[in-house]
């Protein structure tokens, strides 16, 4: 095995990780994949949502207000009712 002086194994190092780091993140856009791993299935579309939003013409935009932006009591409230 052939002996590296401190400073070239480092850059060796330095560049393998860098490669390594790179072809990850090449990798990681690739194969993109959400996963949502709220126990309610929160932010999962339904089987019948998905088929009527593929079946629209236009693009369709949705507009989440979910319940960190209510007041406390109707929060509750929701989660009571």
């Amino acid at each position: 095995m052939k002996k590296y002086s401190n400073r070239n194994q480092s850059l060796l190092e330095f560049i393998t990780l860098l490669v390594v780091v790179v072809v990850a993140n090449i990798l990681a856009n690739v194969y993109y994949q959400r996963v949502d791993l709220t126990s309610e299935e929160r932010y999962t579309l339904s089987e019948t949502s998905k088929k009527l939003a593929n079946g629209l013409k236009e693009k369709l935009y949705v507009n989440d207000v979910g319940y960190s932006y209510l007041p406390l009591a109707i929060s509750i409230l929701s989660y009571t009712a």
